[in-house]
């Protein structure tokens, strides 16, 4: 039941409220994270002073019947007044003479004097609801985040006014479709209604009691999950209930522990005054855990603010958050630090910054730090190649690991994933077998881990026998295990072997996630499986509740491209519920140079323009499409578009693995010294295959030039340097692996087919899209790429 205020009395809050809000709210809330979010509490202040009151709410219609606002004309918000304001308003300090606390009771305890807590509370709310509803302002995430967390935290309405005004709940209800999309605020307004499991709780906070021993146990025993325990803490902090020291510990270690509770716990300790190191490592930790990483960093520059040394535990914990948010620089400054204090001969202090530099794509600082650390563990070793991966550096990943052995660290199975996770990327079949030899040798866990990065390893490298073997053998699966079964298949080409895996997943009741569509899309995409498609596409939405992403609108355009459905193609691109991404309208452009429609091609190449001007592979695929209908004219013109915005075609590369060394090879008709047998031994067969019917196709030629210039141009592909490469140093009999970077040109595919049939060699040519085994002068695509 709210308690009454006459009209008078609300008039007077609500113009006191706008002035308490500049002068002791925004400096309170600068304190929680001034660091980060300083200039845009300043934006929120400056609106509030521009616009006098949030516009269109109750607020500002009350204030216009103001007697002081009579007369005169109040300003609107508008982009300069903001400007204006913000400019000139700095942040004000806390008084150094306040009361200990005072700041937050204030926050927490807004307008509660006397019995009529309830309805200053609802004002309270209704004053932010009306900045966050009214403006409409982009708030940064971590305002939004900060605005909510006092608000949820210090939640009076369940606590004290169960029954909350219609008003307010239609506010609630707007904000939450205005914010909807902010999955860190849903989180927080998750679960608003008291039950009365936790009024034991609160009534020992409503008349403030001395918290002994025994009332502290039954208090956190009683508290059934995250909205009551804010509540409760909310109340302890506006009441200024009495604790003890190791109370007061315990319940903030009870707070932190529950990883939701870490913003609790650090207003908390602000209102009593108390905080320490190994307080701030826990609130650290819990933060990273939670994925708040800037949430994380802010307790750590507290931490020096107030005075508080980090010691060997920090260290590691804050550099995890600082890995995942990218800050090199911030990382930088904190190996200042380390350096400053000693600690960096600590393994783990280390180890956090190899990882931290290695995520941040400075890899050879990660290399540098590894190299000085002097007792090297485990982890280390694994951090390393951590960084490498993650910068798509595959070869240093296998020279790491034998560096690993000749050092005789003993790897173990998060090793594995990430060696074979290298060795999948570089179709190094026969290392990636020696891997799998040496698991079993050294009689490490075949987990899930590594049994899916052996099933990954082995698909990618085109044998998907030796991957169907490993998942048979495999105890225990998981979503990701099907998931890579299935890409497995559909990128060799597989695609009913791919939908009977995803019937298999169905019937064993694992529930598919949006990467299992992925896969299953691209197994329709490459077997030209258009109704399945269509069908599989329709029950991701409709049967399992899966939103479609961006790639998979993608492996539609793709299928129904190729197919020849262009116009629907074009229908779904306009209906789809995001905005197109560069990969639509490649794919669809792709579709239009197979089908050989110049004007859908045109408006496609001229949406790519717009959101990638700099992409040479868009301007490559344009001058196809005009190559193929021999329009040379635009086909000069595209060259010349490339050349004055200085945008250079990304040059093809392809690799080989011969004797447990992979050698790369690019486009290129400069015969390199040590390769003049490979160069011959290509000339030789493109003789030899003419007489067995090779004809080479120069419709994809950009040149306008003699036919006789444009064959000469096509024999000297990486691929097919790569092949004349394994042709020329690999025993007979022995299939020949090549991985190629972008998609192989039309003249390749026909020209390994015929060597296919006859050098009698299987070839295996992975492309940036999927595999074409050759066999016998024919490919597995079925020529349908």
């Amino acid at each position: 039941m709210l308690y009454h205020i006459s009209e008078s009395t609300k008039k007077g809050r609500r113009w006191r409220r706008q002035k308490d809000f500049q002068k002791e709210i925004l400096p309170s809330l600068a304190s929680l994270a001034r660091h980060e979010v300083a200039e845009d509490l300043q934006t929120i202040g400056g609106l509030v002073k521009a616009a006098g009151s949030p516009p269109g709410t109750k607020l500002a219609r009350d204030a216009g019947k103001n007697k002081e606002a009579r007369g005169r004309k109040r300003m609107r918000a508008s982009v300069s007044n903001v400007v204006e304001s913000t400019g000139s308003m700095p942040l004000q300090q806390p008084a150094a003479t306040a009361e200990p606390g005072s700041q937050d009771r204030w926050l927490t305890g807004w307008g509660s004097e006397g019995g009529k807590a309830e309805a200053c509370s609802y004002s309270f709310y209704s004053f932010w609801f009306g900045v966050i509803l009214s403006y409409r302002v982009a708030l940064y995430s971590l305002i939004e985040f900060r605005i909510w967390e006092l608000l949820y935290i210090h939640d009076f309405i369940n606590s004290r006014c169960p029954r909350a005004p219609p008003k307010l709940k239609a506010m609630k209800r707007s904000v939450k479709s205005f914010l909807q999309a902010r999955s860190n605020l849903s989180q927080w307004t998750h679960n608003l209604t008291i039950r009365p499991s936790s009024t034991s709780a609160l009534t020992l906070c409503e008349n403030p009691p001395q918290i002994t021993e025994s009332k502290h146990s039954h208090l956190t025993k009683s508290i059934p999950n995250h909205a009551h325990m804010n509540q409760m803490l909310s109340q302890m902090i506006m009441n200024y209930i009495p604790i003890d020291h190791l109370n007061l510990m315990k319940l903030i270690d009870f707070s932190v522990s529950s990883h939701g509770f870490a913003a609790s716990a650090l207003l908390f300790t602000q209102f009593y005054g108390f905080i320490d190191s190994d307080l701030c490592n826990s609130m650290i930790r819990c933060y990273t855990d939670s994925n708040k990483h800037l949430h994380s960093v802010f307790i750590y520059t507290q931490m020096w603010k107030n005075g508080i040394f980090p010691d060997s535990s920090t260290f590691p914990t804050v550099l995890k958050s600082v890995a995942q948010l990218c800050r090199q620089e911030l990382g930088k400054a904190i190996h200042c630090c380390i350096i400053q204090m000693g600690f960096e001969s600590n393994v783990y202090v280390s180890t956090a910054l190899v990882n931290m530099y290695g995520i941040c794509s400075s890899v050879s600082d990660a290399r540098q730090v590894f190299d000085e650390i002097p007792d090297r563990n485990i982890v280390s070793w694994n951090a390393l190649i951590t960084g490498y991966n993650h910068n798509r550096m595959f070869r240093k990943v296998i020279d790491v690991f034998r560096e690993m052995q000749i050092a005789g660290a003993k790897p173990v199975e998060v090793t594995m994933v990430g060696v074979l996770l290298a060795c999948a990327h570089l179709g190094a079949l026969n290392q990636g077998r020696w891997i799998d030899d040496y698991i079993d040798h050294n009689r490490l866990r075949l987990n899930v881990f590594v049994g899916t990065a052996l099933i990954d390893m082995y698909a990618k490298c085109g044998v998907v026998d030796e991957a169907e073997k490993i998942f048979k053998a495999m105890r225990v699966k998981n979503v990701y295990t099907w998931n890579v079964l299935i890409s497995g298949y559909a990128m060799n080409g597989r695609g009913e072997s791919a939908l009977q895996a995803f019937s298999r997943m169905i019937m064993e009741k694992f529930k598919p996630d949006e990467v299992t569509f992925l896969g299953v899309l691209c197994a329709c995409c490459h077997q030209g499986l258009v109704n399945e498609g269509r069908t599989y596409f329709t029950s991701m939405k409709e049967e399992f509740g899966l939103r479609p992403r961006i790639e998979h609108y993608g492996c539609m355009v793709d299928l129904l491209g190729r197919a020849g459905f262009l116009d629907e193609a074009q229908q779904l691109i306009q209906t789809m519920s995001m905005q197109p991404d560069p990969i639509i309208w490649r794919e669809l452009l792709g579709a239009c140079r197979i089908h050989g429609n110049i004007q859908l091609g045109e408006f496609a190449i001229k949406k790519l323009l717009e959101l990638e001007p700099n992409n040479g592979e868009n301007y490559v695929l344009l001058a196809n499409l005009y190559s193929r209908d021999q329009r040379w004219d635009k086909v000069g013109e595209v060259r010349e578009m490339m050349d004055c915005r200085r945008v250079r075609k990304v040059p093809g590369c392809s690799s080989i693995e011969i004797d447990n060394v992979v050698y790369e090879f690019v486009v290129s008709n400069y015969i390199k010294p040590g390769f003049e047998e490979v160069y011959k031994l290509l000339a030789d067969m493109n003789k030899k295959l003419k007489l067995a019917g090779y004809v080479a196709d120069t419709g994809m030629a950009s040149y306008d030039i003699e036919e006789e210039e444009k064959e000469h141009s096509l024999m000297y592909h990486s691929e097919k340097l790569a092949l004349a490469f394994g042709l020329l140093k690999s025993p007979s009999g022995l299939t020949l692996r090549i991985v190629k970077n972008l998609r192989i040109c039309q003249d390749c595919h026909g020209f390994f087919k015929i060597v296919s049939k006859v050098y009698r060699r299987d070839i295996s040519v992975r492309d940036r899209n999927r595999f074409h085994h050759f066999v016998g002068g024919a490919c597995s695509c079925k020529d349908y790429w």
